[in-house]
């Protein structure tokens, strides 16, 4: 039996109880379902009146103006549902498409006499990458600088060059510095 037939028979009472019992387990399954039955009940019960038909157009207004309202009210939720999935797209997508913005700006680095050793934690610190060296003696070399919102690839380039090394991009995402450095 379809939903609507089980309604009607359950409304004028000709229903059993298996029937009955039918209907709340359909009625339960969705709230579609509760709102179709919300509506026909509604229809049911404006249907029954014997008023005069004044009393059976604001029955049927009333009907209308619900429907009207549930319509509205579920395009509302769709419109911010499907706004709130595209923004947080956007924000994901602007995430993964610049991944230094937010994070590499407004870096500031000062090295006065400052030792590698000391250069390459700050760099590891602040760019969350791994600086090896190829000579442990390198890392007493000194340099002194200033960097403002540099690239750490950029730094690390000043800093080779200064200090006559050579540097190179590891596959892990880190570098290797080489070479026999300052001759202290």
């Amino acid at each position: 039996m379809d939903a609507s037939s089980l309604i009607y028979k359950v409304l004028s009472g000709k229903a059993g109880e298996v029937e009955k019992a039918e209907l709340e387990k359909w009625i339960s399954g969705s709230d579609e379902n509760k709102t179709e039955y919300d509506d026909i009940r509604l229809l049911w019960d404006h249907s029954n009146d014997t008023g005069d038909r004044a009393h059976f157009y604001d029955g049927l207004y009333q009907i209308r103006t619900r429907m009207h309202r549930k319509r509205q009210h579920r395009k509302r939720k769709k419109m911010i549902m499907t706004s709130s999935i595209l923004l947080a797209g956007i924000v994901i997508a602007c995430w993964f498409l610049y991944p230094g913005s937010g994070r590499e700006s407004h870096r500031y680095h000062k090295f006065e006499n400052a030792s590698l050793a000391d250069i390459i934690s700050a760099l590891e610190n602040d760019y969350d990458i791994r600086i090896v060296v190829e000579q442990r003696n390198i890392l007493a070399c000194r340099f002194t600088g200033t960097f403002y919102n540099d690239g750490v690839e950029d730094i690390i380039q000043t800093v080779s060059r200064s200090l006559d090394l050579a540097y190179e991009y590891r596959r892990d995402g880190g570098y290797k510095l080489t070479g026999s450095g300052c001759q202290n």
